[in-house]
């Protein structure tokens, strides 16, 4: 069921994203970052708000495009199950970020995530809703995602994906579990061991 609460989105503010602030969130870079006219949307409604370590407040969604890069092989659709995985992901991590009280980069890491294919609903969220000429721009002949983050705290974050397919009856559902880890404390515990002091022979 998608539980992404549409009235939310119909009156949003949005403010677009460069790619530069987007890398001062999160740590995943171009080329594996590919994703097009990003935009951070202002929630209005109290049932999108999150809790998170100040409390409830307003939170952001993330809007964005995408253009597939990966061929199908034998799977039907646009867009392949990896792909569209891929770039759900990331624009979960990014709407994370936007939601984070703590400023800085941090590293959002997966750790549950189910992915699936859905019939495109008659009001869809992105034609009827998030991409209304009214709200935020339209992009009726690309493949856009919106992503919510439903909770956050120090250690975790949660989040909804959507990906819209046009005119190919196809719709993605990604709901994800993040480990939250600031970037210094990511560095330290990925470090490498320092090398082992070796004594050499003297030579007379």
């Amino acid at each position: 069921t998608l539980v992404i609460p549409i009235a939310a989105l119909s009156s949003a503010r949005h403010t677009p994203l460069t790619y530069s602030k987007i890398q001062n969130l999160i740590d995943v870079s171009r080329p594996y970052y590919n994703l097009e006219n990003e935009r951070s949307v202002k929630m209005i409604s109290s049932s999108a708000d999150i809790s998170n370590a100040q409390g409830k407040g307003p939170s952001l969604s993330f809007l964005c495009t995408v253009q597939p890069e990966m061929p199908l092989a034998r799977e039907t659709g646009s867009v392949s199950y990896a792909e569209a995985g891929r770039h759900l992901a990331i624009a979960g991590s990014v709407a994370a970020g936007l939601n984070n009280p703590n400023i800085g980069k941090h590293y959002y890491l997966a750790l549950k995530n189910k992915l699936t294919r859905v019939e495109r609903p008659p009001d869809s969220i992105m034609d009827a809703c998030v991409f209304s000429p009214e709200d935020i721009g339209c992009f009726p002949h690309e493949i856009s995602i919106v992503a919510i983050c439903t909770k956050l705290d120090k250690k975790e974050a949660e989040c909804e994906m959507i990906m819209n397919v046009p005119g190919q009856n196809e719709l993605w559902h990604l709901t994800t579990t993040y480990s939250v880890i600031p970037e210094k404390v990511f560095k330290r515990l990925m470090r490498p061991p320092c090398p082992l002091a070796v004594a050499l022979p003297t030579v007379s």
